[in-house]
């Protein structure tokens, strides 16, 4: 019997021989065949860059050449369900079977009469760029386990591959013998110890060419999340990267819902209290480019005077005290944690999976993990005497780096474009930091930001950057009275000048979009933005 209308996905930009013939058996089953492939965004995505030369109308006419008729598909489009209701097929070839979704879709197609149908190799092997299973453990979250099925030669070939992309909790194993034992440092279980786990909280690799008895163990132990380790990497990538995407854009959709609640509420009290902020970076390109968020952005970034922030912080008990909002002074972590220099506006209702309090996690108090805020920049008097300046900024950076003591943990691999030495004394002196009092650290580092307090300077800088930056100054005319512009359903206040701002930040060419690659969300757990 032949179908009538036969989909599968393709990421390759040309096909050699053999993938060639791989796509003609597929076809061969159906009347009429689809090959969907990825828009330029998502293979940028994909590839980090490194498919700049991609053009999708060019692949199109180089598959519709080979006799396939062929659609592009966006990233929202991917996902199997969503191509079903663009395609309209009876037939659809997989090239992994991932997991909870794999198991979602396999029930949407059956009670649909869709044959969903696996296009497997008989064992491991990869054909084109990139690695469908790369990917899926690269987005395993910091909460999530990482657990491996089997401890034999596909184990083996897991931690030769993929073993730095992410800790491996443990191994289970079906042999008796092996229970107990370690392998590589891999402590090795029983299965029935996945019993215990949480099914949410983990991802199983089933580490074998013949997988089938363990899949059917695991699913009768629960709904884990899971990937083998034999796929047909061509269609997996796309497979893999849609459910990466459909995570991100849930992220990206909570960020957005949370952030405005938070923006709306500084606007309500600034303006009761006559005080004056600015939208500033990214989040004022949002305002003046898109009248809203950047689609990708996933914070706000605010800045007003230190002495505004000083009556903002008199007010914030009173005004969001027992409320689900809190202004969270970069003091007041807990247990001496020392995150950065950056004051604020908690939406203690909702966790939230950002990044950003990794490196205090476990060491500052638990309730300001995992929430959404807005980052507040107080700016400072910059003394027009640049030496004078640099000076303070320089003991400042040094306090800094002293405070980096105070933290759970720094992972100095982020720091590997410095120069080695530098790399040295940093380790050095946040040695030193974790015997000194982070609260005097701290109450030193806004001793010396507030050095120019009674001079008359015609700039500001703004202490609660990133280290590497503090010594950046922005004349006052920036900001001025501010001009209050829309942004969604409120109208928020953006500096005077806030061309000269942008471009005195570095933003040039703001208007421009950057490149599809780098469109992604800077907090989100894998992002690769690293802030100091």
């Amino acid at each position: 019997m032949k179908y009538k209308l036969g989909y599968a996905c393709s990421s390759l930009a040309h096909a050699d021989e053999n993938i060639a013939a791989f796509y003609k058996t597929l076809s061969c089953q159906c009347e009429k065949f689809v090959i969907g492939i990825p828009s330029e965004y998502v293979m940028a995505r994909i590839f980090g860059g490194g498919m700049n030369g991609y053009n999708a109308e060019s692949v199109k006419a180089y598959w519709t050449a080979l006799g396939y008729d062929v659609v592009i598909l966006d990233k929202t489009e991917l996902l199997y369900q969503s191509a079903y209701g663009k395609i309209g097929f009876d037939v659809c070839f997989y090239g992994s079977e991932y997991g909870r979704q794999f198991e979602a879709d396999r029930l949407f197609f059956q009670e649909r009469g869709v044959a969903f149908i696996p296009a497997l190799p008989d064992r491991r092997t990869l054909l084109g760029d990139g690695d469908a299973l790369k990917l899926a453990v690269e987005n395993v979250t910091k909460e999530q386990k990482l657990i491996l099925f089997g401890s034999g030669t596909y184990f083996d070939v897991f931690l030769k591959l993929y073993a730095s992309r992410h800790e491996i909790a443990y191994a289970v194993d079906s042999e008796p013998a092996k229970w107990g034992t370690a392998k590589s440092g891999i402590p090795i279980k029983s299965p029935d110890v996945l019993k215990d786990e949480s099914s949410g909280n983990c991802l199983v690799v089933l580490c074998g060419k013949e997988y089938g008895s363990m899949l059917e163990w695991l699913r009768a132990a629960g709904a884990f999340d899971y990937r083998p380790m034999v796929y047909a990497n061509t269609i997996a990538l796309l497979e893999e990267y849609a459910l990466s995407c459909a995570a991100e854009e849930a992220y990206i959709s909570q960020s957005h819902k949370g952030i405005m609640l938070l923006l709306k509420e500084f606007d309500r009290v600034c303006k009761k209290y006559g005080l004056r902020y600015y939208i500033i970076c990214g989040s004022l390109i949002g305002v003046i480019r898109h009248k809203g968020f950047i689609p990708w952005d996933d914070d706000m970034d605010l800045a007003m005077t230190w002495e505004d922030y000083k009556k903002l912080r008199k007010v914030a008990k009173k005004e969001w005290g027992g409320t689900d909002f809190h202004l969270l002074h970069y003091t007041g972590l807990g247990h001496g944690a020392f995150l950065d220099f950056m004051p604020r506006l908690v939406y203690m209702k909702e966790y939230f999976p950002t990044k950003v309090y990794d490196k205090v996690k476990g060491k500052c108090r638990p309730e300001y993990e995992n929430r959404m805020f807005l980052d507040i920049y107080p700016m400072m008097n910059a003394s027009r005497n640049q030496k004078k300046h640099m000076l303070v900024m320089n003991i400042m950076k040094g306090i800094y780096n002293l405070c980096m003591g105070h933290r759970a943990r720094i992972n100095y691999n982020d720091y590997g474009r410095m120069p080695e030495k530098t790399v040295r004394l940093m380790k050095t002196i946040n040695t030193i930091g974790k015997f000194l009092p982070s609260g005097f650290l701290m109450w030193s580092y806004e001793f010396f930001a507030n050095y120019a307090r009674f001079e008359k300077c015609t700039e500001y800088f703004m202490p609660s950057c990133a280290i590497t930056c503090i010594e950046r100054k922005f004349s006052k005319d920036f900001f001025g009275e501010g001009l209050y512009m829309p942004f969604n359903d409120v109208q928020v206040m953006i500096p005077k000048d806030y061309a000269g701002l942008l471009e005195a930040m570095g933003y040039h060419g703001y208007m421009n979009f950057p490149p599809l690659h780098i469109r992604k969300p800077s907090h989100y757990f894998n992002s690769d933005i690293e802030i100091w």
